[in-house]
């Protein structure tokens, strides 16, 4: 494990070092501000680094691996007195005193961590409460810091607080979501996402809203030949809605009608991404022009993070967050666009195959996330 504090004349700046040194996976301990020379501000960041490999360990410590060239020497016989009055240590001769240190300096940070230090530590940042607000929604901490340092660097003191990093925090979240997400005669739509996510059940509902509200043809697929009963969910929902249906066996040859709106369900996204590849050529040959990926909003954002490898090599253009009334954290949300850098075109609470899809409505996110709503009124 590696513990390292970090200096510069932005928060951002300190952030940007960790990264560069100590990667994605580094754990920001803390961040602090201090006055340097000239009454500047100079900001802290203290990360530490579970696991480092050795390139990263010869990375953030240079000038501690640096091999320094052996001296080969003639080995001395010490005298007898000299044996009698300086015995040998087993430790140095076995190398056990190494292992030793080794053992002594990892207890003192494992100590470190587990204690309330580093949470006891006085947070002076005006914006402590905003960022209490975000690790109880369950904002990843990457979105956090980097968010937390766009205020500390905008922030002129002249606005109450909370308002401005409402202000802020909207200004951040309208990036992530859409309200003019729609779909033509022609187009062809794949949900993707992890088991459990509600890819059959947004499928369903985005086939409804099509049939019932805009009046415009359907054709369903299902590539999914794992989960029991995939293929008669996806007839019975066809059957219901009058649509056409097909299944993996048929699934390239269907998508070839253009005179309908093509909803494609898919297996769940494997963890093995060579696992992947079969899916994503499938789609591929289908033509898909939107590869929706589902979401639930009851998993936790550390989850969704790790899954944007395995989720970016089926090359997703949007995301759906479904389950939200199944939690108040409402992290998971930001968390999924802000790693994969893609916009929320729908959120559902419910969790059948019939119901509505809303669009995100960014403000009243805002002010359950940080519930400032009669504050600003």
């Amino acid at each position: 494990m590696i513990i390292k504090t970090f200096r510069a004349e932005t928060s951002s700046a300190a952030l940007k070092r960790v990264r560069e040194e100590m990667g994605g996976d580094a754990i920001v301990l803390k961040t602090t501000q201090e006055s340097g020379a000239l009454g500047r501000i100079i900001y802290e960041v203290t990360a530490c680094l579970e696991n480092p490999t050795v390139g990263q360990s010869s990375k953030i410590f240079p000038d501690e691996n640096k091999s320094v060239p052996a001296v080969e020497k003639k080995p001395s016989v010490p005298s007898e007195k000299e044996v009698q009055a300086n015995p040998p240590s087993v430790d140095v001769v076995s190398g056990d005193i190494w292992q030793k240190r080794y053992e002594k300096l990892e207890l003192k940070i494992n100590t470190f961590l587990n204690s309330d230090t580093v949470n006891q530590k006085k947070d002076d940042s005006p914006f402590s409460s905003v960022v209490e607000q975000l690790n109880a929604h369950d904002f990843s901490q990457a979105f956090i810091e980097e968010f937390r340092a766009e205020l500390e660097e905008s922030y002129d003191g002249s606005d109450d607080v909370i308002i401005f990093a409402k202000l802020k925090l909207a200004e951040k979240i309208i990036q992530y979501t859409t309200d003019d997400f729609s779909l033509e005669i022609g187009d062809k739509l794949a949900v993707v996402g992890p088991a459990g996510a509600g890819k059959s059940s947004i499928m369903g509902k985005l086939a409804a809203s099509l049939v019932i509200k805009e009046k415009k043809k359907v054709t369903l697929l299902t590539l999914d030949d794992v989960k029991m009963g995939a293929y008669d969910e996806t007839a019975a929902y066809a059957e219901i809605l009058g649509a056409d249906y097909a299944d993996n066996r048929t699934a390239v040859e269907s998508s070839h009608n253009n005179e309908t709106i093509t909803l494609i369900d898919t297996v769940a996204t494997p963890q093995i991404i060579e696992n992947i590849v079969p899916i994503n050529d499938k789609l591929d040959a289908i033509g898909t022009t939107y590869r929706l990926a589902v979401f639930s909003a009851i998993m936790r954002s550390k989850d969704v993070a790790a899954m944007t490898e395995q989720m970016q090599a089926i090359h997703p253009t949007h995301l759906v967050i479904t389950k939200t009334d199944m939690t108040d954290c409402l992290g998971t949300l930001i968390t999924a666009a802000h790693s994969f850098d893609l916009k929320i075109v729908y959120t559902t609470d419910s969790p059948g195959g019939i119901g509505e899809l809303h669009t995100p409505q960014v403000e009243k996110l805002v002010n359950e996330i940080l519930q400032v709503e009669a504050a600003s009124e």
